[in-house]
């Protein structure tokens, strides 16, 4: 239901902002073209928000939302869920500031005055003033930075880093010095992800040989029928001690069941509830598999779980999806969690001033409770094709004693 609030406040904005732009450009006497052109790009958005709201209730329907190329879909996330947000205030503060304008003129000058004054307006070759122009070009502002930034989004979705860093932890068995973890997770596998950028991921994750590759949920983007390149991506991943994988809120929007069936039905190493064991060099090792769920009260229900089931002689490591599962780790003294599911706040300036921190306490990178430490990684992959400041990564993490 929450969903279809949504969808519905989009296109009511779509609406909106379609009939306020159009009477903007006619007002200032804007040219036939800039109407028709105002009338393809806010035509498109409204259609496919319509379309959305049918087709989502159809099964199917969300894999028919792919109608649009890459490129239309790109447009259409950035415009709503950016740029016409930020229209939407730079219009409140254009008119705010206009109307306590026209208070101070009418204080300062009689209306005779104003009157003169504005038949004086220097005309343009078509009728237009040239104060009419500037504010007929400001309309255009909004839908002209969603055009640049798809453009920008569409170079940039397929790339990611690779991060390295040593991790020093507290009580860290000395046989576990140097233990090297592939940390992936939120690779989004569908619209954003082509064959070519999912080969860029293996390879670049197989060339670590790293001692494990943990994968930490959101394999898909929303739809089930992109499952199998999904799972051929994990598949083909490489480590020493192999891959393992918990489920993210992504990977159960379509069909959560269908999910988890398919990735234990070909073999995944798939943690839910449950926790897997490893040895290296004699050390027992446990990766802690938790189940995706919105609540904290049932994260940290599930993590107390999860530590109360654990070999106290083997060192664990926490794998959630959401990162403020932490605090239940850090009660549970569980010395390292690793998470994703933020996209570094996808839209950052700097990691204290990013979207995130209006959602999530832990947006991106290390954190600290006592002993016990949070690396949330950036994500490898996009469900929106726009970042800035929070590029998308593979993390390798060295572990040393502290």
């Amino acid at each position: 239901m929450g969903v279809f609030v949504i969808i519905g406040l989009l296109l009511l904005g779509d609406v909106i902002a379609w009939a306020a732009s159009v009477r903007w450009l006619r007002r200032h006497s804007a040219g036939r073209r800039a109407l028709w052109l105002a009338h393809a790009f806010f035509g498109v958005q409204t259609l496919y928000v319509l379309a959305m709201i049918v087709l989502m209730n159809f099964p199917g329907g969300r894999r028919a939302m792919d109608w649009l190329p890459a490129w239309g879909q790109a447009l259409i996330y950035i415009w709503h869920l950016v740029c016409m947000p930020l229209g939407v205030a730079m219009w409140l503060g254009i008119g705010a500031t206009m109307a306590v304008k026209r208070v101070f003129d009418l204080l300062a000058r009689p209306r005779e005055q104003e009157a003169i004054e504005d038949s004086q307006a220097t005309p343009m070759a078509d009728g237009m003033s040239r104060r009419s122009l500037l504010l007929a070009s400001v309309a255009a502002v909004p839908p002209l930075l969603a055009v640049s930034a798809t453009g920008y989004s569409l170079h940039s979705a397929s790339r990611f880093r690779l991060s390295r860093m040593h991790l020093p932890v507290a009580g860290l068995p000395p046989a576990l010095e140097g233990f090297r973890i592939a940390h992936l997770t939120d690779l989004h596998v569908g619209r954003w992800s082509t064959r070519a950028f999912l080969d860029e991921v293996v390879q670049t994750t197989n060339l670590l040989n790293a001692d494990v590759v943990l994968f930490t949920g959101d394999l898909l983007d929303i739809s089930i029928s992109d499952l199998p390149p999904a799972i051929d991506t994990i598949k083909r991943l490489r480590s020493r001690h192999g891959v393992y994988m918990i489920e993210g809120n992504h990977d159960l929007i379509d069909n959560g069941a269908m999910f988890r069936h398919a990735v234990l039905h070909e073999g995944l190493n798939f943690l839910r509830s449950s926790i897997a064991k490893l040895e290296h060099n004699g050390q027992l090792l446990e990766l802690l598999g938790l189940p995706w769920s919105r609540s904290e009260l049932m994260m940290q229900q599930d993590v107390m779980a999860l530590a109360s089931m654990r070999d106290r002689g083997a060192f664990p490591i926490l794998l959630a999806h959401h990162p403020h599962a932490f605090d239940a780790a850090a009660d549970a003294r569980l010395p390292l969690t690793l998470a994703g599911h933020t996209h570094g706040g996808q839209l950052a300036l700097t990691r204290d001033i990013n979207a995130g921190n209006m959602l999530f306490r832990y947006v991106s990178g290390l954190y600290r409770k006592g002993d016990s430490q949070l690396l949330v990684s950036n994500g490898t992959g996009n469900w929106f094709p726009l970042r800035m400041g929070a590029p998308a990564e593979i993390i390798e993490i060295t572990l040393v004693g502290a």
